[in-house]
């Protein structure tokens, strides 16, 4: 079974963790895009083995972004929505393109058989 879901909107990089006097915190961006990426997935399935990943990013803009920092977002955003744990994830596939019309993230997660692991 192959799991599919679409998070509209421009996908933001995750963004390191800041540090203040008051303690740290997770810039909002980051927090706010993981958070959609969880509700756009919510409900449709919770893998418990081993899983594979495919991630297409569609951004509206050019600048520049680590491709490996738009899929720790979603990834983590995903974290006890699709999966228990992200260490499930024995394979990613990943994208990136622009779209300035219908910026988005496309998501498709399977479970992997036994032999291929």
């Amino acid at each position: 079974m192959i799991v599919t879901c679409v998070v509209h909107g421009n996908p933001a990089p995750k963004e390191r963790v800041r540090v203040t006097d008051k303690g740290a915190y997770t810039p909002d961006s980051t927090s706010g895009w993981e958070e959609a990426v969880g509700w756009a997935y919510k409900g449709l399935h919770l893998f418990s083995g081993p899983i594979a990943t495919r991630l297409r990013f569609y951004r509206c803009d050019r600048r520049n972004v680590d491709l490996d920092n738009l899929i720790k977002a979603v990834l983590d955003g995903l974290n006890a929505v699709a999966y228990g744990d992200d260490s499930q994830i024995v394979r990613i596939e990943a994208e990136l393109h622009y779209d300035r019309k219908n910026p988005r993230a496309e998501i498709e997660i399977w479970e992997m058989p036994d032999e291929d692991l």
